[in-house]
């Protein structure tokens, strides 16, 4: 084969690459939205002894079915199905992580060492469900502030290009109090740099939704400390304390949950992360190896490990006041994986509320900033007209 035809076969089965990469997401979608009543279904087939290729095969040809017809399911059995055929690795968290989302690979992994997959595959399930519940709560929160921000976009953007631009032009000097000057300028600023603002929003926001997984080192870690109240009053500041809270909350409940299945299984601490460590996120992987890094040389101070960043204030206070009655740390780690998970996700609940009040807030106050902004200057301008006919 010559060099061009090597180079075109690369080019082919780079573009193939990037085209499943991409659109995998897409056609799986639907599967993966529904994935915990697959590990219930997987659990159920294990617990009646049926071989794992059977199970695979005959749900495949269900989802296949005119009758029953799962596209998404099918892709996501088929891609299953492949990787199990391939003989590569027949691990279950590899032949499932093929078609599961990245968030699994954690819990994935635990399946590999316990000696009971039937109720891994269930306490997966239920784990599932939890951060469903923690998603939504976070869903819940975004949805009225990015329902109402075009709104209140399009009315600052009619203001500034067409109502204040001819009241300007019929307005004496005297109209132009301070704060009428105030909105005058908001909004010569928005009709002069607004496009350019809302580009770089959202360029800012892919970014930072692209790097909240991969961005670590120590200011993230400092940033992570700051408490939520705190986080709130710098908002209008550094908006982005918040966020990262909710996140830091939202991956410790899926890491105790894992941690909490192979401790289960009779994996020691260690021996726990050290297993997570290559499924995790790099964000995740940096807290782990630094917790790995203290419990190598300070064995017994469990506390000082997980207190270098990622374990929020709460939480890390609870454990802190749990660890004087429960002298077994793994035993705390377990509790918190499993029967105190709801404690976590109300946390993040209690913490995206108080976002979105904020949200409410900032927007609720711009637009009243703006309409009594129009009042005003509106007001002056009827005032300075009268007068000024009055006068002739």
């Amino acid at each position: 084969m010559d060099n061009k035809s090597l180079g075109q076969k690369n080019f082919f089965i780079s573009v193939k690459f990037f085209l499943k990469k991409v659109l995998s997401p897409i056609f799986l979608s639907d599967f993966r939205g529904t994935r915990a009543a697959f590990y219930e279904e997987l659990a159920k087939s294990i617990e009646n002894k049926e071989q794992f290729r059977t199970f695979l095969l005959e749900e495949l040809k269900i989802a296949r079915d005119p009758k029953t017809s799962n596209q998404s399911r099918a892709t996501a059995l088929s891609m299953m199905y492949g990787q199990l055929r391939s003989g590569e690795d027949f691990r279950l968290s590899t032949i499932l992580g093929v078609a599961m989302p990245a968030s699994d690979r954690l819990m994935l992994v635990s399946l590999d060492h316990s000696s009971n997959k039937v109720e891994t595959l269930r306490i997966l399930a239920a784990s599932l469900r939890e951060q469903a519940l923690a998603k939504n709560l976070v869903v819940k929160a975004v949805i009225p502030p990015a329902i109402l921000l075009p709104g209140i976009s399009a009315f600052c953007w009619v203001m500034a290009t067409q109502s204040l631009p001819i009241m300007v032009k019929m307005s004496p000097p005297d109209v132009w109090s301070p704060f009428n000057q105030s909105v005058r300028s908001f909004c010569e600023f928005v009709a002069q740099y607004g496009g350019t603002v809302v580009i770089v929003f959202v360029i800012v926001l892919i970014v930072f939704s692209w790097s909240i997984s991969r961005w670590k080192g120590n200011f993230r870690a400092i940033f992570e400390q700051v408490p939520v109240n705190k986080g709130m009053l710098l908002f209008p500041v550094c908006p982005f304390f918040v966020p990262l809270s909710i996140y830091r909350d939202f991956q410790v409940s899926i890491l105790f949950s894992s941690m909490a299945v192979l401790l289960q299984s009779g994996m020691t601490l260690t021996d726990t992360i050290r297993s997570l460590i290559p499924r995790s996120s790099p964000w995740m992987k940096w807290h782990l190896e630094r917790v790995l890094y203290s419990l190598h040389y300070r064995p017994a101070e469990y506390m000082e490990a997980f207190s270098k960043g990622l374990l929020g204030p709460m939480l890390l206070a609870k454990l802190s006041s749990a660890i004087r009655h429960t002298p077994h740390f793994d035993k705390l780690i377990i509790k918190l994986g499993t029967s105190e998970g709801e404690q976590i996700r109300k946390q993040i609940g209690s913490v995206t509320k108080t976002l979105n009040t904020l949200l409410l807030l900032s927007m609720g106050g711009l637009m009243m900033y703006l309409y009594v902004g129009q009042f005003s200057i509106s007001q002056s301008l009827t005032d300075a007209l009268s007068s000024a006919a009055y006068r002739r």
